[in-house]
């Protein structure tokens, strides 16, 4: 599904000294606790440019205060004024977490990185890749990613697990582009 959102691109976030991308970010995940009830556990690709020919890393969008800005979203008690406030603090932890990522200062692909070298030398996989914790915390309901371009492009991928979406974007001057997908074998999801 294609989605073009042409009411603001990404001059509006500039123009109130936010992070196009954060606030793309906080949008999905307003929009998937408004479709699903629950916040969504994301996988946003960062890149890590400091490697020789590049790499990518997890930037894991769905923060304790992306959550809090969700819920002061719902609320019928906030003012305003106290969603801001919300908003302005979960893209700072945004910015703060993809700040780490893209210095090299995460833990995702260590660990799969652990974990294929067990795979690949047949030794028994440490416990904490069993353990229901890590299974959920890798377990990504939404896939996202910014492939930003002048044009007016999108592109699109499957989603990362069976009741998640794809969402590719790309943030231009005036609108918003989405390539959103879900699976149609799943009853719980739908692009």
């Amino acid at each position: 599904f294609i989605l073009e959102f042409d009411a603001f691109g990404k001059n509006f976030p500039k123009s109130q000294k936010l992070s196009p991308d954060a606030f793309v970010q906080l949008a999905m995940q307003l929009a998937f606790y408004r479709t699903h009830n629950k916040p969504g556990n994301t996988y946003e690709s960062g890149s890590l440019r400091k490697f020789h020919l590049g790499r990518t890393e997890i930037i894991r969008t769905c923060s304790h205060d992306a959550v809090e800005f969700v819920k002061g979203m719902e609320s019928t008690s906030k003012s305003n004024e106290e969603k801001a406030k919300l908003l302005l603090k979960a893209i700072n932890t945004h910015r703060l977490i993809t700040n780490d990522v893209i210095n090299c200062e995460s833990f995702d692909r260590h660990l799969l990185g652990l974990r294929l070298i067990a795979a690949e030398n047949d030794i028994e996989m440490p416990e904490l890749y069993k353990d229901v914790a890590f299974k959920r915390a890798c377990h990504y309901h939404i896939s996202s990613s910014q492939v930003s371009s002048k044009f007016t492009a999108v592109t699109s991928y499957g989603p990362a697990v069976e009741d998640g979406y794809g969402a590719c974007y790309n943030i231009t001057e005036k609108k918003l582009l989405f390539g959103l997908t879900s699976n149609k074998s799943c009853k719980l999801t739908s692009a």
